[in-house]
């Protein structure tokens, strides 16, 4: 009866050995696949931290590509501006505007109708800013010719009637759309100086216009108006020249 409880001991040893063993051997296995885990974890975040530099370094390369490329560009733009100013400048320079503009297509006018440049150059070198005129002008007034109306009253005289001044213009529209007899005042027109001998000087655009005369040492100045309805009004009146 001892032995076979000696033997029912040594068992439950065994048995228990076992199961401490088993208990060690799985805490084991969980232990390794834990620690195997955390390796494999930590490569991975090493490697995920690699990539993340280099994604760094090629993000700030593209950063200091863009900054160059933006520096080139605003540079391009300030040397863009500085050249359309420059041109500006040169343009509001040499062009001219205005009264020049105006001057200056009396002149190329004056030139196509044949006056000579020195003519002109001499005309010009002789202008003064003061002049002492008469001040005592004459105001006339006459129907200005249209596609629809030419006759009677269409001219008027000045200077003892050594110059004559007609005009054409465009026919005035009526409210449904039909041509007038009268000229329209606010269409350009076309105003005729006739001196004595044949010689003519023009004046065109839209009213009010302005035109001088130069001859020996006086100069005849007009200014031309629209008037009443189809009637131009000229005023004049003599300057000393030059």
């Amino acid at each position: 009866m001892t032995l076979g409880l000696r033997d029912e001991r040594q068992r439950r040893r065994r048995r228990f050995r076992m199961s401490v063993l088993k208990w060690i051997i799985a805490l084991a296995i969980i232990a390794g696949a834990g620690v195997y885990a955390y390796e494999q974890a930590a490569e991975l975040a090493v490697q995920d931290l690699l990539q993340l530099k280099d994604e760094k370094r090629s993000l700030e390369q593209q950063i200091a590509d863009l900054r160059r490329e933006n520096d080139t560009l605003q540079k391009t733009n300030q040397d863009k501006s500085a050249q359309i100013a420059d041109w500006q400048k040169r343009y509001d320079q040499d062009v001219p505007s205005g009264e020049r503009a105006a001057l200056l297509k009396q002149v190329t006018d004056q030139l196509d109708s044949g006056v000579g440049a020195d003519r002109l150059a001499f005309v010009i070198g002789a202008a003064k800013p003061d002049s002492t005129c008469d001040g005592n002008p004459v105001t006339k007034r006459f129907l200005v010719k249209t596609p629809l109306f030419s006759g009677a009253n269409d001219s008027v005289g000045f200077v003892g009637n050594t110059i004559t001044v007609t005009a054409a213009g465009e026919s005035a529209v009526s409210a449904t759309g039909a041509p007038e007899a009268w000229f329209d005042p606010a269409q350009p027109v076309s105003i005729v100086f006739t001196e004595l001998g044949g010689s003519q000087s023009t004046a065109g655009g839209v009213l009010p216009l302005h035109h001088a005369i130069v001859r020996g040492g006086n100069e005849y100045r007009f200014t031309i108006v629209a008037g009443a309805q189809g009637f131009m009004n000229v005023t004049g009146d003599r300057c000393d020249y030059p």
